[in-house]
């Protein structure tokens, strides 16, 4: 189970998807400006976020003994998100906790989320609304399904 979870968070290193390129300027729903080459989503489907090597060194000095039971719980839960989402066919994209993502809506509102504050994450989009981070409370089929509609 073990060997499993770090092939699958090995996986996610490498297998992220080029970011769109949006040359041009985006105010968010608070009226904050971007500018530049965030990666754009504009259709459902759930953001895999995971820690650059970088902050998985930096969580490794702080916390010490504690590294491995953090990096543990962190795995295990991308893997069961992962899990998750393939049960309710819902696309997925891996991608490090190093940018700002723009969700687009179909309403064309655009939401910025900061993914350098959040390590072994989900984001959940239905292209509708703002994106919802997939907590342990909005970690059951029955929110994912509810959301995604």
């Amino acid at each position: 189970m073990r060997k499993y979870l770090l092939l699958t968070l090995a996986g996610l290193f490498f297998s992220c998807e080029e970011a769109k390129n949006t040359e041009k300027i985006h105010e968010n729903a608070d009226g904050e400006i971007t500018v530049g080459k965030n990666f754009v989503v504009d259709r459902p489907m759930a953001i895999i976020v995971s820690p650059t090597e970088e902050q998985l060194q930096e969580a490794k000095k702080i916390m010490g003994d504690d590294y491995q039971i953090y990096y543990g719980d962190g795995a295990q839960f991308l893997n069961e998100a992962n899990q998750l989402l393939e049960q309710n066919k819902i696309e997925t994209i891996d991608r490090l906790a190093n940018e700002i993502i723009t969700f687009s809506t179909v309403d064309g509102k655009l939401h910025d989320v900061n993914l350098t504050d959040k390590t072994f994450a989900v984001l959940l989009f239905n292209g509708n609304e703002e994106p919802k981070d997939l907590e342990f409370e909005h970690f059951t089929p029955e929110f994912i399904q509810e959301y995604m509609k």
